[in-house]
């Protein structure tokens, strides 16, 4: 599998780091050591432009990237729910960038419209998302 475009690492510095990257099939790749010090390879899908932006948020992983439609996708990965992938929606036309503050998570990318569009998720409440 090769990479097509920038890096994003979860972890710098964790013995079992993750790096995720949109491959040259422009699906989002991810790599990581395993306990056993075996660095593991899966390809989470989606369909995606530009580089992804992650983070950790208590015992999940998230990834956020620009969908080839235009749309904010998201992938999140937890032990105990496994890997999913949600559409998060609106019309972007740059990379995403997400950070967590307090409890909530927090994704802002340029929009369409050429205004700052910002989605956020509250525990217990759900998605939230403003253009």
């Amino acid at each position: 599998m090769m990479v097509a475009g920038p890096i994003a690492v979860s972890e710098p510095g964790h013995v079992h780091g993750h790096v995720f990257a949109r491959s040259d099939r422009n699906t989002l790749s991810h790599w990581w050591r395993g306990s056993d010090g075996v660095v593991y390879f899966a390809d989470w899908g989606g369909s995606i432009v530009g580089a992804p932006e992650v983070l950790v948020r208590g015992d999940e992983q998230l990834v956020f990237a620009r969908g080839a439609d235009g749309t904010l996708s998201g992938w999140s990965w937890s032990a105990a729910k496994g890997l999913r992938f949600t559409s998060w929606g609106g019309k972007i036309e740059s990379d995403p960038r997400a950070h967590v503050e307090r409890d909530r998570l927090h994704v802002r990318a340029w929009s369409a419209r050429s205004t700052v569009a910002h989605w956020w998720w509250v525990p217990g409440e759900g998605a939230f998302y403003e253009d």
